[in-house]
């Protein structure tokens, strides 16, 4: 009975995607893209296992010129379903509008292998400049490893109880590779153990907006959420504190944030 129960459920979660997806495509073709990238959203957190959902998304990212975000959806897509040629597209001319040409050239040739007929993607390619000027984006490959040090500089000072260098590494990361969640997320820890609440507060909440955005994963989502809680806690502010630990609870089930939301729930 309880396998009939879950199979009636997931078969529930796919047909609210399905009428999410609808709705999004509703609203993309009104030219309404942040109403569809809210549907596709949805659609996704319902059904993530499902490629269009993500390719639909990134073509609304695409329109909202939120291009980096518009690469990693279409990056799922294509993980999801390697043989579908539009994903390698939408990939490649989202690389494209980064300045990626290198990127651009191999998102388009993969997507030719594919589909070798598809027009759209030969006029993509062709309208590329030559192989040869076609710049690497090593420039932001090398920034992305200095971030990568700079937070190892800053998970070192952390575990020796080194507060204020810690956060100082982490800000170096964030200068570096501003996008990456994970460098806002530890430097929120860094200002919750140095009392500058206001600071942690934002440093989560930018985590979590980031998070959401990129599809991170549930466990990293669930940590910014509970951060942003503490600060808010220590803030004297415990509605926003429970509303923040409820969004950690729906991310990563925690007796220990159940805990804490008791806490400020208390009357």
């Amino acid at each position: 009975v309880r396998a009939d129960n879950q199979m009636a459920t997931l078969q529930q979660r796919k047909e609210q995607a399905t009428k999410a997806k609808e709705e999004g495509n509703v609203a993309y073709t009104a030219g309404n893209y942040s109403v569809a990238l809210e549907c596709y959203t949805r659609a996704i957190d319902l059904d993530p296992n499902n490629p269009v959902y993500r390719s639909n998304r990134a073509a609304t990212y695409f329109q909202l010129n939120m291009f980096q975000q518009a690469v990693d959806d279409s990056q799922w897509a294509i993980e999801l379903s390697p043989t579908t040629a539009k994903f390698y597209f939408r990939k490649g001319a989202a690389h494209e509008k980064l300045g990626q040409l290198y990127e651009a050239r191999l998102a388009y040739t993969n997507g030719l292998r594919q589909d070798p007929g598809n027009h759209e993607i030969q006029a993509a390619l062709a309208a590329l400049p030559p192989p040869g000027q076609c710049r690497t984006s090593m420039a932001m490959e090398e920034r992305k490893n200095k971030a990568t040090a700079f937070k190892e500089q800053g998970n070192a000072a952390f575990t020796q109880r080194q507060w204020a260098p810690a956060a100082e590494a982490y800000t170096k990361a964030i200068e570096m590779d501003p996008a990456e969640m994970v460098y806002y997320n530890n430097r929120s820890a860094c200002y919750l153990e140095l009392n500058e609440l206001e600071k942690a507060v934002a440093d989560a909440q930018r985590a979590a907006e980031i998070g959401k955005t990129t599809g991170a994963p549930k466990r990293l989502l669930s940590k910014a959420y509970t951060r942003l809680g503490e600060g808010l806690r220590r803030l004297g502010r415990k509605p926003e504190a429970a509303d923040a630990y409820r969004k950690a609870l729906a991310e990563e089930e925690s007796d220990q944030i159940r805990q804490k939301l008791a806490e400020v729930t208390r009357a």
